[in-house]
């Protein structure tokens, strides 16, 4: 099996540090991804006078670069005109990997000329003309024989969603909800917070919800973080995603798909219904090496 380098900002976030494989090996793109204002400003500087193809800066994955290994960069990883005079390098071309929505303001085409780029999202991979790549999940080791104390739980920033988080918090009798503003909105349904939780205390509290509740900006979109962590811990997933019917892990006593008619007392049904669980081979699908694996099986990657 080919060796994968994923390049992410910062592998401490999420559950990146716990990726356990020999051939999917994640970095952080610089030694110190939280540096101070004043080492970024000089790092700046030291690219844009030509530099930059030092590994002053970089992360030891600089090691690689002669090696018959495949990159992965994420599209957190801006800016990519810095990292793709040091993929020159690489025996293989690198890979963009959209783990969010594309923004406007990316430029798909230039990116093209220098990376294959490949997206979580088939609606975007459609739009955009890229390759397609479902996400991915890294467990963590989480203790799910704990009793229930929530109906559900929700973490996120606003977004422009305000509105549809307040009417599904409004549907559970027991929520954990943890929304964080984006500038200076108010809800007289929610205490909105300031700082983002951290994601190993979220699991926490996961582990002792009844469910993991998914809201996105539109109904339809492809399989979230959220969708994965109810997946891998065999939770149930309320959700307004309505493409997610069409998915072979879809059951009806798992996953509940919210419309505008949806009721307290639909919600309530739908929790106590008996959960089915996922098999290892469902799971599995989404695992780190599969979905870097895959990678190879769709582009046929060379340079």
């Amino acid at each position: 099996m080919k060796k994968y380098i994923v390049l992410v900002p910062d592998k401490t976030k999420y559950t990146f540090k716990y990726v356990n494989s020999e051939w999917c090996v994640f970095y952080n793109v610089y030694k110190k991804p939280d540096v101070n204002l004043l080492i970024r400003l000089f790092r700046k500087f030291i690219y844009f006078i030509g530099l930059g193809i030092f590994n002053t800066f970089y992360d030891d994955w600089t090691k690689y670069l002669n090696e018959d290994v495949q990159f992965i960069v994420f599209d957190a990883c801006r800016p990519y005109h810095r990292l793709k005079r040091k993929l020159k390098r690489a025996k293989n071309q690198a890979i963009i990997y959209y783990w969010n929505p594309v923004s406007k303001m990316d430029k798909i085409d230039e990116l093209k000329k220098n990376f294959i780029v490949f997206s979580y999202s088939i609606f975007d991979s459609k739009n955009y003309k890229l390759l397609y790549n479902p996400t991915f999940f890294i467990d963590f080791p989480l203790d799910l024989n704990q009793q229930a104390k929530y109906d559900g739980v929700f973490i996120g920033r606003n977004k422009g969603r305000l509105n549809k988080i307040e009417k599904v918090f409004a549907l559970l009798d027991n929520p954990y909800f943890y929304v964080v503003k984006d500038g200076l909105e108010r809800s007289e349904v929610l205490s909105l917070k300031t700082h983002n939780m951290d994601y190993s205390e979220y699991l926490q509290i996961l582990a002792r919800s009844k469910s993991v509740i998914e809201i996105l900006y539109a109904d339809n979109a492809d399989y979230t973080l959220r969708t994965m962590e109810a997946l891998f811990y065999q939770k149930k997933l309320i959700t307004n995603n309505r493409l997610i019917v069409n998915a072979e892990f879809y059951n009806k006593n798992n996953i509940y798909v919210l419309n505008d008619q949806t009721s307290k007392q639909d919600i309530q049904n739908f929790l106590g219904l008996p959960f089915i669980p996922y098999s290892q081979e469902q799971i599995d699908f989404y695992g780190v090496d599969n979905w870097a694996e895959r990678f190879n099986k769709i582009g046929n990657i060379k340079r």
